[in-house]
């Protein structure tokens, strides 16, 4: 009994001595950053992107920033000012709907009235989808990623040995920048993208793809692939931006 009361006595000398000292700022807590956001989500179509940024303990939340960008671009930006325990941002919808296919990086920086700072990041990637009148089981549906400065209007074809190089299998836009057909491929099939100057014109070789550096590119090859879905992308287009004729 008399070991047990040492035991208690010695217990009790530690806590009080533990207890003089710890400070406020040994007990503070950084903000804390909570993303509420699908690691993907389909280009065009309107989905809920929202952080939260929480307050950490003993010393308030004052601000945080969040910034999306695509690559070193910054497409959305907003800074608030905490007026609570938290911070919510919700990516405007029509921010969400117009961002292009592509890897995305939502930033996040919050701070709290002690200066201490908490950073965190989440990728987002914006895929295209096929609509589903691109979806047959005995053809093959080919998604077509085309490159940002693609007219609005323009008509996105495809031409190739299955067409004898003569005509163009036209795709269906889906949203900004993604396209969508349903081909039959027969096994050896080459083929090229090329588009049109606008709505009112049909595809032809003066807007044909390019490569990275507006180099020429070999055909296209693709074998038969029946109840399958492909995803292409276009970098360039020939007499587009940065590439010449």
């Amino acid at each position: 009994m008399k070991n047990f009361t040492i035991l208690i006595f010695l217990l009790a000398l530690l806590v009080s001595s533990c207890d003089e000292q710890v400070s406020v700022e040994t007990l503070s807590t950084a903000p804390t950053i909570n993303f509420k956001t699908p690691g993907s989500i389909i280009a065009g179509k309107d989905e809920k992107l929202e952080v939260e940024v929480k307050d950490g303990s003993i010393t308030p939340l004052t601000e945080a920033t969040l910034t999306v960008k695509l690559g070193t671009t910054v497409v959305f930006t907003e800074k608030k000012t905490a007026s609570a325990l938290s911070i919510l941002f919700s990516i405007p919808s029509a921010t969400v709907k117009a961002l292009l296919p592509g890897s995305y990086k939502i930033d996040v920086v919050a701070k709290d009235n002690a200066n201490q700072e908490t950073k965190a990041s989440k990728d987002l990637a914006v895929a295209c989808d096929a609509l589903e009148s691109c979806k047959d089981k005995t053809k093959t549906t080919v998604i077509l990623v085309a490159p940002a400065n693609t007219p609005a209007d323009a008509k996105i074809g495809l031409i190739g040995t299955l067409t004898g190089f003569s005509t163009d299998i036209l795709f269906t836009k889906v949203s900004t920048n993604c396209y969508c057909a349903a081909i039959d491929f027969p096994n050896g099939t080459e083929f090229k993208f090329r588009r049109s100057l606008d709505g009112n014109s049909n595809p032809d070789w003066t807007y044909v793809e390019k490569g990275p550096t507006c180099n020429e590119l070999d055909n296209r090859k693709q074998g038969n692939a029946p109840d399958k879905t492909i995803t292409l992308s276009v970098v360039n287009w020939r007499n587009t931006g940065a590439c010449p004729d």
